[in-house]
Formats: structure tokens, sequence, C-alpha cells
């Protein structure tokens, strides 16, 4: 099911965050930030918006979260993660969770060309949908 977000613009010039735009929705803890060059998606403690250097626009889109959080759980087998994607000629993606073979949170790093058919397959799918949520963003046909 795809949760409505609404899109914030940040209007603090002097912010030293990379993100101007940020979404938020009533129906999750986690945030989605973009960047002309990045997307990130994380749980609001562990982002980078801070609400005095945002503005609330009147802009929404859908986003089928549930779906990528299925897709990351089938690949990583947590439901926990932290998500930054690089629209760079490679496709990376640094997934953070928590392992079970790690004390803590660690950073994976997958992208096209990764020797791994299963990390292969889910680079294909995120990168569907983040190109997909880029677009409406950025408002790019």
């Amino acid at each position: 099911m795809e949760k409505m977000f609404q899109l914030y613009l940040q209007v603090n010039a002097g912010s030293l965050h990379p993100y101007p735009y940020a979404a938020l929705s009533a129906d999750t803890d986690r945030l989605i930030h973009f960047s002309d060059e990045n997307i990130a998606i994380a749980k609001s403690e562990e982002s980078w918006f801070i609400e005095m250097d945002y503005v609330p626009t009147s802009r929404f889109f859908p986003f089928p979260l549930d779906m990528l959080d299925q897709w990351v759980e089938e690949y990583t087998g947590q439901r926990e993660y932290m998500l930054v994607a690089r629209f760079t000629e490679h496709r990376h993606v640094t997934l953070t969770y928590h392992s079970p073979t790690n004390e803590g949170p660690k950073d994976y790093h997958i992208f096209e060309g990764y020797p791994d058919p299963r990390a292969e397959e889910l680079i294909g799918r995120i990168y569907s949908l983040l190109e997909d949520a880029r677009r409406m963003v950025w408002n790019v046909p």
C-alpha cells in the first residue's frame, strides 16, 4: 500500500543539511530526503530533518514504502534500516542495518555490477521506485 508523503522545502539558506526537500507522512515514522544526487530514507530520529529549517508545501506524492520494506527485508532479513541511494552511473545504495552477527548497525554498500544476483535484483527494484519519486519531487518528466 502506498503512503502519502507531504513535501517540505528547506528554507534556511544557512542549513548544513544537504537535502533541499524532505517528505513526511502521518502513516510512518520515517522521512524521505531528496537532493539532486541522493535520496535518503531514515527514521525521524536518525534523519537530517530539523523542522525550523523546512516549511511544508502543498505538494503530496504517493510512495510504496511497504513494498520497499519488503524488498529490503527479503535481502537483509531486517525490517529496520536506513537507505541512501546515489544517482550515479553505478546506482550505488548504502543500506545501514543491524545484522544479527554485528554488535551494532553497519553500512552495506551494493551497486549495479555487485557480484550477487540478489543485490542486482534489489538495485533494479529500488531504483525504479526512487527514480519515480525523484521525478515527482523535482517535476522532471
